[in-house]
């Protein structure tokens, strides 16, 4: 481990730093002479902006006379963000955060000086969350863009932004942001307790933090939400949630996190009420729809014929005259070509991805129609299915209900409509018994809110609301 200490050599002292980076060549130490006291510039080539760097340190250091006293007058001769540091262990720290490290002959204190590198992708759309009104940026994998995207939003003195280093080796730079007086306090502690229990090396993407604090670890449903979107970070933190900023990534997280969110969009508050309450109702039945309905048809087809209308089970039975498959290895087939197929558009180019997944299933189901595999309405089903799982906003929570989707489309194949009913109670159950940070995931239904009901499945006009602050989320004992 490097030591620095004052009856070491200023030469020894140079070499004990590239012995501790391993001598790497984008490792660069500039040494200036001025007069009697030498000082050696170290910093990463490859973290530091270079124009910034020449300008406001290297050329500022050499054209000051050799009798100024660097040490006293830095901050009058260095021109970029100085800190004067004291503490040794700090000195190796500056020089990973791309500062420039400017070490003296004749002292142990060194100067760190901000020039680190401003590059990154550009501030730009989100590909993941579509909005057809409202703001369109998006957040990047820099961390300080991503805090002025939300500073922009929430101009208020008690928005607070603290910041943790987290993964024993990559020592990433998160940011717990909450506006005080409205978080409530219980939450943020807990928060801030969970943060600092993690102890694991490498923490590369916010997902790793989420599975570190996430309240049930083996539960299908997120209790923790991730977005993309600045204006809905913000708009969570005014409802007195707390926003997890993760250096190098764009997916902010956000605790606690309810069921009813995940069919909320930001767009929902930036067009009239009614086409938003509109929109809502058709993304929890679009839900509904694709987790139960495959279950349901083989229910029917396989158990419950005598509820299927005389003329629609006629049609069945014709379209399923010579199948070799019952109807719920059918469903399943088709199932499992939609699934590899979406995952095949994901991975391929954008201008085709959409195309494979989507009519590429159509034209298989098609041809497996024709070549007596499978039914025509199976084939009706299971696309519809699979359109409605794009309706959910959130991503996350889309997978919950395709993996619930095969739940109840075993359980409705192995014991009808009994099963899919002992499974909806499991779930239901499972639901209502989960917390996030403390607070009840099916809030404000159990237990009942009648005030927080306003923006659930509707959402009611602003002006009916408007007076009303936002009361945040109160922890459940």
């Amino acid at each position: 481990m490097f030591n620095l200490r004052k009856k070491v050599s200023f030469q020894t002292r140079l070499e004990n730093i590239k012995n501790t980076f391993g001598q790497p060549d984008d490792l660069i130490c500039h040494i200036v002479e001025k007069g009697t006291i030498s000082l050696a510039i170290i910093y990463f080539k490859s973290l530091v902006e270079q124009d910034a760097l020449k300008r406001g340190v290297v050329k500022k250091i050499q054209a000051c006379p050799d009798d100024e006293n660097i040490l006293e007058n830095y901050q009058n001769i260095v021109t970029s963000p100085t800190f004067l540091k004291e503490s040794e262990g700090e000195l190796l720290n500056d020089i990973l955060e791309g500062m420039a490290v400017i070490l003296l002959s004749n002292t142990t204190s060194h100067i760190a000086c901000d020039v680190s590198s401003t590059e990154g992708r550009d501030i730009v759309p989100s590909e993941t969350e579509i909005n057809i009104r409202g703001p369109h940026e998006a957040f990047t994998e820099r961390l300080d863009k991503n805090l002025g995207l939300l500073r922009m939003r929430v101009r208020n003195k008690d928005l607070r932004c603290i910041t943790l280093q987290l993964g024993n080796l990559t020592k990433t730079k998160v940011v717990v942001s909450y506006i005080e007086g409205i978080a409530p306090q219980e939450i943020i502690e807990e928060v801030f307790n969970r943060l600092n229990k993690i102890d694991i090396n490498i923490i590369l993407e916010s997902q790793m933090i989420e599975e570190t604090i996430v309240d049930s670890k083996l539960s299908l449903f997120p209790t923790i939400s991730n977005t993309e979107l600045p204006d809905k970070v913000a708009s969570r933190l005014i409802e007195g949630r707390i926003a997890i900023l993760t250096e190098g990534t764009p997916y902010v997280l956000t605790v606690p996190s309810l069921f009813t969110e995940f069919f909320q969009a930001p767009e929902d508050y930036y067009q009239r009420w009614d086409v938003s309450s509109l929109l809502r109702m058709l993304r929890f039945t679009t839900f509904i729809w694709g987790t139960l309905v495959p279950g349901l048809f083989v229910a029917l087809t396989t158990y419950h014929q005598e509820m299927i209308p005389g003329l629609l089970l006629y049609s069945f039975a014709a379209q399923r005259e010579g199948l070799p498959y019952p109807s719920l290895v059918e469903v399943l087939i088709m199932e499992f070509i939609f699934e590899v197929l979406r995952e095949a558009g994901v991975r391929m180019p954008v201008a085709i991805g959409s195309a494979i997944s989507i009519v590429g299933a159509l034209v298989l189901g098609q041809a497996a129609v024709q070549a007596g595999l499978i039914s025509a309405a199976v084939v009706i089903v299971v696309s519809l299915t699979a359109v409605a799982n794009f309706v959910t906003p959130a991503y996350n929570f889309g997978v919950t209900g395709r993996i619930l989707r095969f739940g109840f489309l075993f359980a409705g194949g192995i014991l009808g409509f009994y099963g899919m009913f002992f499974l909806f109670l499991v779930v239901l159950i499972h639901a209502a018994s989960l917390q996030s940070f403390g607070v009840s995931y099916l809030t404000p239904f159990a237990p009942l809110n009648l005030r927080d009901l306003r923006d659930t499945f509707v959402r009611l006009p602003d002006s009916w609301v408007k007076n009303q602050l936002p009361k945040g989320i109160e922890r459940k004992e």
